[in-house]
Parts: C-alpha cells; structure tokens; sequence
C-alpha cells in the first residue's frame, strides 16, 4: 500500500461547494482507499491505495465528487516524496515563526515562463514568492487575506492551484507519517 495525500481544490470555501468530511471519507472509503483521514474542512486527506499513479488516483476522485455532490473539483493527489520534497524546498522557512504566513501551491502543472513574468508584473506589497517545479511558495507577512497576488496566481499562471498554509502541511506530513 502506498500513502497518498490528495488536496481538493476549492471545497467548503465562502458557502460554496460544500462537502462534510465524514461524508468525504465515506466516499473514498468506499472507493477501496484504506486509512482515510481528512484534516479541518477544507479537502486535505490522507490514505493509502494498491495504485501507484496520482493521476488516476485524482481522476477517480474527481469523478466521484462530482456524482456524489452534483460539482466539479479538481484533485491534487501528491506521494509521501512530494511532501518531503515541498518542504525541504521552501526558501522562507528560516523567515517567520508564523506558520499561518507561509503558503503553499500545489500546481498541476508547472506554469510557462511568460505566465510567471505576468505574474512578477502584478506583485506588489509585502509578498514573497517563488516557484519551484510544481509548488508556489508564498510569503504573505500581512496574511493570505491582504495579499495582494494571492487573487491573481491561478489565473495568472492558468494552472490550478491550491494554497494550503504551512501548518495544515506540516499536519498532513504527521498524518502520512513521512
């Protein structure tokens, strides 16, 4: 069995999208994931699968929210390595002791060249950011709330993203025991 962290994107955020996390782990549960455990509300869950890639484990996901709860979500699915790798990357974690300051990204893809100058034109304020590979790191010292390129980075690069702050990563390594 293999353990995986799968990262929904957009669930339970401003009324929308709604999803209870008992009925999430119920789902996946009954999909034949094992070991299924959600963290706060927002679509962080770990478990473990026979399955070996993150795609298709995201697409079965993926399909299964949408016939469950009736919409869309895309699914980030990561392997233990990837977390290890995010967090042994993050060039601001020597910069607060605030974990709530410091995001991460996880992308789909990793974005073009072009789409990262279109961000760089945008960034204003006091926030920090880079990209490595398939993660955004975010710095935002005033809070994800008052950044000022949080709002433009997913639509900006075109690739989805989803921020999690560094505590529910930290949390969600503890989980998956990695």
């Amino acid at each position: 069995m293999n353990t995986f962290i799968a990262l929904l994107h957009g669930i339970n955020v401003g009324g929308n999208n709604k999803m209870p996390m008992a009925d999430l782990r119920a789902l996946l549960t009954g999909l034949g994931f094992a070991n299924v455990q959600t963290y706060i509300q927002s679509g962080n869950v770990v478990l473990t699968a026979d399955e070996e890639s993150c795609e298709a484990i995201g697409l079965q996901i993926e399909t299964a929210v949408a016939d469950r709860f009736g919409f869309a979500v895309k699914v980030m699915v990561l392997t233990a390595a990837d977390i290890i790798n995010a967090v042994r990357a993050n060039p601001y974690a020597t910069i607060t002791d605030d974990l709530a300051k410091l995001h991460i990204g996880f992308m789909t893809t990793e974005p073009d060249h072009a789409s990262l100058e279109a961000l760089s034109s945008k960034a204003q304020g006091n926030d920090q950011w880079s990209v490595m590979a398939r993660f955004f790191y975010l710095h935002a010292p005033d809070g994800m709330g008052k950044s000022v390129l949080a709002p433009f980075v997913e639509k900006t690069l075109g690739v989805p993203v989803t921020f999690r702050n560094w505590r529910t990563l930290i949390a969600l390594r503890e989980m998956a025991s990695i």
